[in-house]
C-alpha cells in the first residue's frame, strides 16, 4: 500500500528520533532498514526494531571487520571495518529514507559486490530520478549519506 507523503515523514520522523534516543543512551543500531521499522498505523505511530546488531559506544568492538547489517544499507565506513559511530547508523538512515520516499529498493539490479565495491571507492548511492530532486527531503537524505561522516548530520 502507497502511504500519503506527509505519512511517510512522519515515520521518517520518528524512526529519526527513536535513533537520536538510542545514541543518547549509547547505542549504536548498526542495522536500520526499512525493514527493520515497526509501522502502527492505528495510532500514526512506528517503532525502530531488531537490535541484533546494535553495540555499545563503550564497546571495544567498534571497528571489527565482522559487524553485522545488511550490506546495502552498510555506510563506507562500516563496510571498511573501520570505527562505526552514531554517523554509520545516520548513513543507513539516509539509505532508509530514500527508500521510503522513492518507494523503491535501492541498487536492486546491481551486482551487490559490485555496489559495495562502488560504494567504499566511488562515494556511489542510490540514483536520484524522482519528482523530489533538489526538495528538502532530497537534501536530506543526501546529507545523510555523505562519504565522510563528519559531514552527516546528527
Amino acid at each position: 500500500e502507497i502511504l500519503p507523503f506527509s505519512i511517510k515523514l512522519r515515520y521518517l520522523k520518528q524512526t529519526g528520533k527513536a535513533l537520536e534516543y538510542c545514541h543518547s543512551k549509547g547505542i549504536l543500531h548498526l542495522d536500520v532498514k526499512p525493514k527493520n521499522i515497526t509501522l502502527c498505523p492505528s495510532n500514526n505511530m512506528c517503532k525502530l526494531c531488531d537490535f541484533g546488531s546494535s553495540i555499545s559506544t563503550c564497546s571495544t568492538e567498534k571497528s571489527r571487520s565482522n559487524i553485522k547489517g545488511t550490506l546495502k544499507y552498510s555506510a563506507p565506513e562500516l563496510l571498511r571495518g573501520k570505527t562505526v559511530t552514531d554517523k554509520t547508523d545516520t548513513y543507513a538512515f539516509g539509505i532508509t529514507m530514500w527508500q521510503v520516499i522513492n518507494q523503491e529498493v535501492p541498487y536492486e539490479k546491481e551486482d551487490l559486490h559490485v555496489v559495495i565495491y562502488k560504494v567504499v571507492t566511488q562515494n556511489f548511492r542510490p540514483d536520484n530520478h524522482t519528482l523530489l530532486s533538489n526538495t528538502p527531503a532530497d537534501h536530506i537524505y543526501k546529507a545523510c549519506w555523505a562519504a565522510d561522516p563528519t559531514e552527516r548530520p546528527a
